[in-house]
């Protein structure tokens, strides 16, 4: 997908369980690839959207330039459907 705003190619990952290297690991092939095959060299974002943090992710992320990560929250009611 690309950004709205400036147009850059973004790669999206979202993880439930899975190791913070695989995951960072992951998203640097995505953009690599991207940036060789797809933006003739120009920067990529990658955002990771996961449900848990840890520093391991934190410290490799510092490393990735236009890396982002997001934790989701999942919350939801139920309420009985009266007509």
């Amino acid at each position: 997908m690309k950004d709205k705003k400036d147009g850059t190619y973004v790669v999206l990952e979202l993880k439930r369980n899975q190791t913070s290297d695989d995951t960072i690991g992951q998203l640097a092939r995505y953009m690599g690839w991207l940036e060789e095959n797809k933006t003739n060299g120009k920067p990529t974002k990658g955002i990771i959207i996961t449900g848990a943090y840890d520093k391991r992710l934190y410290y490799a992320s510092k490393k990735i330039v236009g890396c982002e990560i997001y934790i989701y929250q999942v919350d939801f009611k139920l309420k009985e459907f009266k007509e």
